[in-house]
């Protein structure tokens, strides 16, 4: 696992998706949403490339795909609020992101807000690795 630096995003956009998905009736606003969701992924996935040195946040692998999984630490089907808040996105493998987390929910309790909210392992951003590895 890797230590990762939340990279500059424009909060302007972070802010206006999340007010998009507190009025949008789209089922699915991280797929299908409109041209700014389209825009927020693009960045992300370019911004965590360089900050996670092309590594997987979790297994520390190198990441060869095209196009890498971009992952919510917190699930964004049962966290709707943090699906576009930048310490909960990573890039992650394919092996790590599906056969490892599937449909593991890492939260063991919520806090009032992300930095609050204590997570079952060592979360890429908030914790030092070094500290439990």
């Amino acid at each position: 696992m890797i230590q990762v630096t939340v990279p500059a995003y424009g909060w302007r956009l972070t802010k206006e998706l999340r007010r998009y998905l507190q009025t949008t009736v789209v089922a699915d606003p991280w797929r299908n949403g409109k041209a700014a969701t389209k825009e927020f992924k693009k960045e992300v996935t370019r911004l965590l490339l360089i900050a996670q040195s092309k590594r997987c946040a979790y297994c520390g692998s190198r990441l060869f795909e095209k196009r890498p999984h971009r992952d919510h630490i917190a699930p964004k089907d049962t966290y709707k609020p943090w699906t576009f808040w930048p310490e909960n996105l990573v890039l992650a493998c394919f092996r790590c992101n599906t056969d490892v987390k599937g449909t593991y929910d890492p939260v063991d309790v919520r806090g009032k807000s992300y930095r609050t909210t204590t997570f079952k392992f060592v979360h890429p951003y908030l914790d030092n690795p070094s500290d439990h590895f």
